[in-house]
């Protein structure tokens, strides 16, 4: 019993950069952990306890929630609980564009480096096909919700979406020669995400969110593909230091 009790401990508890459920201004969310806080519990029994309060991110408002959340009104991010709580998926809430304002002037401080010629190296340093694995690692560890299975289909879509619609979508008009002269000269490279980086990943998103999401899926897809899309760029958005440098471009 007491292992028991043990194991059913541990499974609760809360770290940093885990998805939660929580009630924020009479709504309930999900939202990640960005920040734990222990303040000391007034109790003279339990002196050397202490009770903890959590900071959150919220995915749908891509904004840090200004209170302080108390411990028992934080859920794990399970699909026992989005069912309890009634969550509906994001793209019921957001109308367009879902992506965290540092991320979205990275994307426009892109174009203009690269509509003043400053075009990215290649091969990147951060390919995208190893950020979208070290993402699946990431969600697994802190959805409980996900499973490997599932994201790892979620990891080839991307992958498969970004290496089909490249040329068409992603790249633009002044990368076009980079890219087909890059491919020439590099035999062994057969994919492009292979090759390119967080950047273009960016414009991925950007491209799903906008155009491929409302006029290529059916509304289930659409939802599925939304709600990755912005896990994505929240993860994106945790290690923005990491990945999108200004040694990037040449």
């Amino acid at each position: 019993m007491k292992v028991k009790q043990q194991v059913e401990t541990q499974q609760k508890k809360i770290y940093i950069n885990n998805y939660i459920i929580t009630k924020s201004r009479d709504e309930w969310i999900e939202g990640r952990i960005i920040k734990i806080i222990e303040v000391p519990k007034p109790s003279e029994e339990k002196p050397d306890m202490n009770i903890k309060k959590y900071i959150i991110y919220s995915l749908r408002h891509n904004i840090i929630c200004e209170e302080e959340i108390p411990e028992h009104s934080i859920h794990r991010s399970s699909i026992e609980n989005y069912k309890k709580f009634k969550l509906f998926p994001l793209r019921a809430y957001v109308e367009d564009i879902h992506i965290p304002v540092d991320l979205f002037e990275i994307l426009k401080n892109d174009y203009k480096l690269v509509k003043d010629k400053k075009m990215i190296v290649l091969p990147s340093k951060f390919p995208i096909s190893k950020i979208l694995k070290e993402f699946s690692k990431f969600i697994v560890a802190n959805k409980p919700s996900i499973s490997e299975d599932e994201i790892l289909e979620v990891v080839k879509g991307f992958t498969w979406y970004f290496d089909k619609l490249i040329n068409p979508f992603i790249l633009y008009e002044c990368e076009i020669e980079q890219y087909i002269q890059y491919f020439e000269k590099e035999k062994n490279v057969n994919l492009p995400s292979n090759c390119y980086g967080p950047e273009h990943l960016l414009r991925m998103i950007f491209a799903i969110q906008k155009f491929l999401v409302k006029d290529c899926m059916d509304y289930e897809t659409q939802d599925v593909i939304f709600e990755y899309s912005v896990y994505l760029c929240d993860f994106l958005n945790i290690f923005l230091k990491k990945y999108f440098q200004e040694k990037n471009y040449g």
